[in-house]
């Protein structure tokens, strides 16, 4: 095997039948390599992996290998959290993400497959919901990305379902009138608080 400068060169070498197997030194000299079942295949990837060395975009593939639910209860444990959205991450964690995405490594999850997590969430949840369990997804995968344990996140191109739009009647002072005459002795006290914008314990205050 070529080497240069007591480094071996990446190179593909035949193994087998429909056994290619790519090699190369990752930035801290240690030998890596992959297995394919086409040589097309491992040359490719070889050239993918060489592009990310130069470009900076390198990620150790132990690290792409930690679980998701590794790494999620890491970035849950991140200091600074208030003690509401504490709560609220770690129940969308547990009863949406985990049970789905736990044991499966960072470097493997693919866009199409969190799209389908969504749709399942959608049949179920409303568009405000599922927007919500998603925000907490992409976070921890953009903690992991911040964490060079992945290249980039896979949350790319997810279509979100559209919030659910509601409409508000708003009182106008004929019904007003009659809905404080209804309320008796608390009609004036609502009336004025309807009027002035005011809260209930102001308007008991200033009665």
């Amino acid at each position: 095997m070529a080497e240069r400068k007591g480094v071996p060169v990446a190179h593909v070498e035949k193994r087998g039948p429909g056994r290619w197997r790519a090699r190369y030194r990752d930035p801290n000299n240690r030998e890596r390599s992959r297995t394919f079942a086409r040589r097309i295949d491992a040359e490719r990837w070889l050239t993918s992996v060489e592009h990310a060395k130069l470009s900076g975009a390198y990620i150790d593939p132990a690290l792409a290998r930690v679980t998701f639910g590794q790494w999620a209860e890491e970035w849950l444990a991140t200091p600074g959290k208030r003690s509401s959205s504490w709560a609220r991450d770690d129940s969308i964690l547990r009863n949406h993400l985990l049970p789905t995405l736990d044991s499966r490594g960072l470097g493997t999850l693919k866009p199409g497959e969190l799209q389908a997590l969504v749709a399942a969430w959608s049949a179920k949840a409303a568009p405000r919901t599922v927007r919500r369990q998603y925000d907490t997804l992409r976070a921890i995968l953009n903690a992991a990305v911040a964490a060079d344990l992945i290249a980039r996140s896979p949350c790319r191109g997810i279509r979100l379902p559209s919030p659910t739009s509601t409409t508000h009647h708003v009182v106008d002072a004929e019904e007003l009138t009659k809905l404080s005459e209804a309320m008796g002795e608390c009609g004036p006290m609502a009336y004025l608080g309807a009027v002035l914008g005011m809260r209930w314990g102001e308007c008991a205050a200033s009665g």
